[in-house]
């Protein structure tokens, strides 16, 4: 009786410990499957974002450690590396993670010394260039905005063709829920700058400046005096090394009076000093340089903001690097700023409300056309030197030509400079930033709260029309620009099929370079505007002139799988972005979207259920299967023979189905074992510690075509390798079924048709990608 409270007792505390860590979570995604209920998401196949890995009290609402560890000894054993950025929880990551580990700490909310960024870029390049089994997990304390900017860092360097604001888009659709990944503005800046220097090839050296002049406009309604303090980032060398060589980063208290003399600064320097005497190596500290006093007035009874600007009375200070400028009062802090005066263009700095940390959500001290505007004099400017940026070795390209099928002869990495970055490297960050209203200022992307709403809708229609890339080869579809229709075709009925398969995939292509889509990005779009919808309905039109008489032995099935996965996207992109649409009547009304396939009108349950499941019995665990009749023409053209491996083939439209291929007219039963086995490995898993198998819940309604759910258990763990005599040790367990529309995407190594964001060869993207029959996860092995 004791052991059953126990027992009990353990499963409340599961039980509440889930909830409080799904409400510390919020609208981060994350990873709920084989036991394991952390905030982890999968950013890429290869780039992990998580939440800080506690111990001890904390890690009752945040990532045990424990489960943590467990989590990448399960599925990454011996190819894992753990980078930190938090630096208010320094833990010593070198014993306790049992993977590689690294530290580049910076304050929460803030930005980073730009110059770790291509550190951690390069450190990551090299890791995953190791192994192509390397994987590397970021984290913060709460794993989202400074886990999110070095994770959109390395995707604009990882990506040759992609953009600053399209990497924070992508971050933050696979991270959270809501889209809101990196959301402070100084963080968003820094993206950019990583940006800039990417595209234009450069280095910041090292430009000093004399701030001489603050502004602000319109006046902020405060009563209060402000206080502005100037911070930036200073290096020195102590005796001895770090432990674990390992950055640390000090941010000086205030002090009563709101002032930092000189004095102050020497006492601080000598109390670091003192800690860390016993030590060696290169410490970054946060040296506090100025600080100034200003008294605002409130006008009483004022309830407009007004138009009148307030200019700062400051002592001018002599900076470069990275900057902060904080402004508080006695209340609390107002609004900061972060820049580095290498990207400071004609000596003026303007910063619009939407660009201030913490201000830009500030309506009552604030106006909406607030702005800050810093002037400075050049003192000194020394430039980055002959050192080259480094170039990603892992990174997808574009530029690689179709017919290049070895990788010795692929051509090394393109280099454009547009504008001499040793003059002015703010001259490139202006042209890489493409909505920037004023020519003379640094932009950062803080047009991203707004990128999906239909406020900006050309915008972004612009934006999707660069992601989408349609076939130009208008012969390979054998249409008439003219004709709306397709009135005659001579192409076999399975090629006509992977054609219009292909062309309504593109449209799906709107988050991810390996082919993971999310629908409800459909949802805020008017995708019946788009011209690609109308180039699919001429190229689907073709489907019904084919004639179904002419296909082959062996083609029935590969050719009803790309039909049925054709209906089930179109069907999604039509009703997905109507607005208010329940999930049971988008069911309902699947079964009635028809296509004229042959010259014979099919819908698209009829497809699933009658073509695809006509050799099944009438009991089937999906659905009732539809029987056609021998004088039904349908019956001529449905499968013969029942194939059990169906469950791994057919994408249901949610995160938990198979992924969508491209079957094509040879070698069909060798592409269905790469299916399949890319299936279990993405999805199932087999847990050697526990003996315990998890498949994806949907594939419950597929036990009865393998005879039940042990015959299923055993075909499905001989894949991974398990002995018939130890199968009957292991348990079958089902993962939740996912409600979530998101579609996965896949190709075909032999087909050279990629599915991507944009139209790169198999070739410039192969490490993305690993086609290998799954095995059992033993993390004790």
């Amino acid at each position: 009786m004791k052991e059953l409270n126990n027992l009990e007792n353990l499963n409340i505390h599961k039980k509440m410990t889930s909830v409080i860590r799904e409400a510390v979570s919020k609208a981060k995604r994350r990873y709920q499957q084989y036991g394991f209920d952390l905030d982890l998401s999968y950013i890429t196949p290869r780039i992990i974002a998580m939440g800080f890995p506690s111990e001890k009290f904390e890690a009752a609402y945040r990532n045990p450690l424990v489960d943590v560890l467990q989590f990448f000894e399960t599925f990454h054993k011996g190819h894992y590396k753990v980078y930190n950025f938090c630096r208010e929880k320094p833990y010593d990551g070198e014993h306790k993670i049992k993977g590689e580990y690294e530290y580049f700490p910076f304050d929460d909310h803030n930005a980073p010394e730009y110059q770790i960024i291509p550190q951690l870029c390069k450190d990551v390049d090299d890791y995953l260039k190791a192994d192509e089994r390397n994987v590397i997990a970021l984290h913060c304390k709460a794993g989202k905005g400074r886990t999110g900017l070095m994770s959109a860092c390395f995707l604009v360097y990882m990506l040759d063709s992609l953009n600053a604001h399209e990497a924070i888009d992508f971050y933050g659709t696979t991270r959270t829920f809501n889209k809101k990944g990196v959301t402070i503005p100084s963080q968003l800046k820094y993206i950019n700058y990583w940006s800039a220097a990417l595209k234009y090839r450069f280095n910041i050296g090292e430009r000093t400046v004399k701030m001489v002049k603050i502004e602000m406009t319109p006046t902020p309604r405060i009563a209060d005096e402000i206080f502005v303090k100037v911070s930036t980032f200073n290096e020195f060398v102590c005796e001895k090394s770090l432990t674990n060589n390992r950055k640390l980063t000090f941010k000086p208290a205030k002090d009563s009076k709101n002032k930092m003399k000189e004095e102050d600064a020497l006492k601080l320097y000598d109390e670091i000093y003192g800690e860390l005497k016993e030590e060696k190596g290169t410490v970054s500290t946060r040296e506090a340089i100025c600080a100034w006093d200003w008294k605002m007035r409130c006008i009483e009874g004022e309830d407009r903001f007004g138009t009148d600007g307030s200019s700062f009375p400051i002592d001018p200070v002599t900076i470069h690097g990275d900057i902060k400028l904080e402004f508080t009062t006695s209340k609390g802090g107002i609004f900061n700023i972060w820049f580095n005066t290498w990207f400071i263009h004609d000596n003026r700095l303007e910063f619009s409300k939407m660009e201030l940390d913490k201000g830009f959500k500030d309506d009552k001290q604030l106006a909406p056309n607030f702005k800050v505007v810093l002037y400075f004099e050049d003192v000194t400017t020394a430039p980055a030197g002959e050192q080259e940026m480094p170039v990603c070795q892992v990174g997808i390209r574009t530029d690689i030509p179709e017919d290049v099928t070895d990788p010795s002869q692929v051509p090394p990495m393109p280099v454009s400079v547009a504008c001499d970055p040793n003059v002015n490297a703010a001259e490139c960050l202006l042209k890489e930033t493409e909505a920037v209203e004023n020519p003379k200022r640094v932009k950062a992307p803080t047009w991203y709260p707004i990128y999906h709403t239909s406020l900006n809708f050309k915008n972004f229609e612009r934006i999707v029309s660069h992601k989408i890339q349609f076939p130009v080869q208008r012969e390979f579809f054998n249409i008439n620009p003219e004709l709306d229709v397709v009135k005659e075709t001579s192409r076999d009925p399975l090629e006509v099929s992977r054609s219009v398969l292909y062309s309504i995939i593109q449209l799906y292509l709107r988050s991810g370079f390996y082919g993971r889509v999310l629908d409800y990005h459909i949802e805020l779009i008017m995708l019946d505007n788009l011209d690609g919808v109308k180039l699919f309905e001429q190229q689907a039109s073709e489907l019904a002139v084919i004639n179904l008489d002419n296909l082959k032995t062996g083609e029935h099935e590969p050719f009803w799988i790309n039909v049925y996965h054709i209906m089930l996207l179109h069907g999604l992109l039509y009703w997905r972005h109507r607005p208010n649409i329940e999930f049971k009547d988008m069911l309902s009304n699947f079964k009635k979207f028809a296509y004229k396939i042959g010259g014979i009108c099919y819908t698209l349950h009829e497809v699933l259920m009658g073509c695809l499941r006509q050799p099944w019995p009438k009991d089937s665990s999906i659905d009732k299967v539809v029987v056609f009749d021998d004088s039904n023409p349908k019956s001529k053209y449905a499968m013969k023979e029942a194939d059990k491996s169906l469950g791994c083939l057919l994408s249901f439209g949610t995160t938990t189905s198979p992924g969508i291929w491209l079957y094509s007219v040879e070698d069909f039963a060798q592409q269905k074992e790469i299916a399949i086995n890319t299936y279990l490995n993405r999805q199932a898993a087999a847990l050697a510690a526990k003996k315990e198998f998890y498949l994806m819940g949907n594939m419950k309604m597929f036990a009865k075509d393998y005879g039940g759910e042990s015959n299923m258990k055993r075909e499905l763990l001989a894949r991974h390798g398990v002995g018939e005599h130890e199968i009957k040790k292991w348990s079958l367990k089902y993962q939740p079924e996912d409600r979530e529309n998101r579609i996965i995407l896949d190709h075909l190594i032999a087909q050279n048709i990629v599915v991507t964001h944009n139209p790169v060869n198999f070739l410039g993207q192969c490490h993305l990608f690993k086609y290998e029959k799954p095995s059992v996860k033993d993390p004790k092995a």
